[in-house]
């Protein structure tokens, strides 16, 4: 912890862990023990701790426990029960999706099933399966305990239907609310792609691959990528009779996208005629497939020099004057090193970033 004031339920926990080692999490019974309860903390665990540290000689850390030791008695016992409900041992709750779990000050909760993710509102949350103070945003780990520490308060969503759980100490559930665009989609909650996400998801442009599930690292596939540029530039109504390609169906979800990129020289099959749209998007393909979208269009970007990319001799003869013009405008960067990676796959946050890029320089859009 990085506060100069630790409270002291995070003391008890994770500095007595740290410094009176394995032992003393053995004392507490380890990740997959059975329900870790505010009772088994003031009573059990503490006492093993206390002997632990006693029998180590370990006096700093034994005088650190022993100074709060009786305040630790004194919060558990005047827990508020006013808003709150309370539960004296691990009682199941379970919240709708959308729904919310709300946790006072020296309670836990152990997420049994579903998906949800925390925030501490005030003060310090712990995973005391782990001994490790949690960020707000974190997606709950099923069986690992959440213990809201001292002068803390903490919010759960629910990304699920239900989320089901054990809870001790106080604690509300509260009805669902509808979710916003920010809070859409928890894995993108801290990723370095969230902002372009979230453009094109406001746009409706990109969707998740499930309920509440974006998958920003996934791959994007042939079929995706089209799609995507069809919805950026308005393509609505396209009527095609046939794809164009032996493998696309015209009647799928993409097949009139396919058609339409075909017909605008956006995107070309294989020698075999198939256009093949569950395979994944190279990031040399990208490039070649924005380049054309952007002739397409049109577009007139500006262009600075580049300091060519440290793996150039790798990129495709085909593919070497998109990737060099995406470059130069600034609409495709290179990895570590200045290394573009022409045959990695493109990822669906690389994707977002590219068109966000794309539809803010491009002036047409």
């Amino acid at each position: 912890m990085k506060n100069k004031k630790k409270r002291f339920v995070a003391m008890l926990i994770v500095a007595a862990v740290a410094a009176v080692g394995a032992h003393a999490y053995a004392a507490s019974g380890g990740a997959n023990d059975p329900l870790v309860s505010l009772s088994y903390l003031i009573g059990e665990f503490k006492q093993s701790v206390l002997k632990i540290a006693a029998d180590k000689d370990e006096e700093k850390i034994g005088g650190l426990i022993n100074s709060y030791e009786s305040r630790l008695d004194t919060a558990a016992a005047g827990i508020p029960d006013i808003t709150y409900s309370f539960a004296a041992g691990f009682s199941e709750i379970s919240a709708e999706d959308g729904g919310f779990v709300y946790l006072d000050s020296l309670s836990c909760f152990m997420p049994v099933s579903g998906a949800a993710v925390i925030t501490a509102d005030k003060g310090e949350v712990i995973n005391i399966s782990t001994g490790e103070v949690v960020s707000s945003g974190t997606q709950l780990k099923p069986y690992n305990k959440y213990f809201a520490a001292e002068n803390t308060s903490a919010t759960i969503r629910s990304y699920s239907a239900p989320l089901s759980g054990m809870v001790e100490g106080s604690y509300s559930v509260g009805a669902a609310q509808p979710f916003t665009a920010e809070d859409m989609f928890p894995d993108i909650a801290s990723h370095w792609g969230r902002d372009y996400i979230l453009e094109l998801y406001e746009r409706g442009t990109v969707n998740g691959v499930g309920t509440h599930v974006f998958q920003p690292d996934g791959k994007m596939t042939r079929a995706m990528i089209v799609t995507i540029l069809g919805r950026i530039s308005n393509e609505q109504n396209l009527v095609y009779a046939e794809s164009g390609f032996d493998d696309v169906d015209i009647n799928s979800w993409y097949g009139p996208y396919v058609a339409w990129a075909r017909d605008r020289g956006i995107v070309d099959g294989y020698g075999d005629g198939s256009f093949k749209p569950d395979l994944n998007v190279t990031r040399e393909q990208l490039a070649l497939i924005i380049n054309r979208f952007a002739i397409y269009l049109r577009c007139n970007f500006a262009e600075e020099e580049k300091e060519s990319f440290a793996d150039r001799e790798k990129i495709d003869a085909w593919a070497l004057e998109a990737v060099e013009y995406m470059q130069r405008t600034g609409l495709l960067s290179g990895k570590n090193g200045n290394v573009f990676d022409p045959l990695g796959t493109a990822t669906r946050a690389e994707v977002c970033t590219v068109m966000s890029r794309f539809i803010n320089k491009s002036g047409v859009l």
